[in-house]
């Protein structure tokens, strides 16, 4: 695909989609895409661990209340 005909803005597609239609138009390897995956599963996992965070800390949870809430089998 060539770049040049992809929009800066669309009504069908989201700014995400369109960034990503840009990076596949460079033809990304096989270990590119690994890469890129790796990058986006990296980045929810910090944004759940963040969100994780902040709702222990509103609860005033400490580490031992999460232990324990992990190894509590009847939950």
């Amino acid at each position: 695909m060539d770049m040049t005909q992809i929009p800066e803005k669309s009504k069908n597609f989201t700014p995400l989609q369109l960034e990503l239609l840009k990076l596949y138009a460079n033809n990304p390897t096989d270990e590119e895409l690994n890469d890129i995956k790796a990058l986006i599963g990296q980045y929810y996992a910090k944004k759940l661990i963040n969100m994780a965070s902040e709702y222990a800390l509103e609860n005033e949870w400490t580490d031992e209340t999460i232990e324990s809430m992990l190894n509590d089998v009847n939950q």
